[in-house]
């Protein structure tokens, strides 16, 4: 990754009996867990590496960009708050 010249390698991992989100059922409890649990580890990871390597992380977390709800796309998702707060707050 260089800014100009960037890819993402993704592998089709279907042979490995993966498959797509079904959109008509929810996560069920195990499945909840086990994505809490990982956002967890990474969550945990992301701290120890700020504490113990601090010039690196401000390195590599100045190269994330916010992909949806930077001002860039305030104009698609502010509906959604207006709608949101209105449901809250009346």
């Amino acid at each position: 990754m260089d800014g100009e010249n960037d890819f993402i390698v993704l592998e089709d991992v279907s042979p490995l009996g993966f498959g797509p989100a079904s959109r008509q059922s929810c996560l069920d409890w195990a499945e909840c867990t086990v994505i809490l649990q990982a956002l967890a580890k990474f969550h945990a990871i992301s701290f120890a590496y700020r504490d113990q390597r601090k010039e690196e992380f401000v390195e590599i977390t100045s190269c994330l960009k916010e992909t949806y709800f930077g001002n860039h796309n305030w104009n698609w998702y502010q509906r959604f708050h207006v709608s949101n707060y209105a449901l809250h707050f009346q």
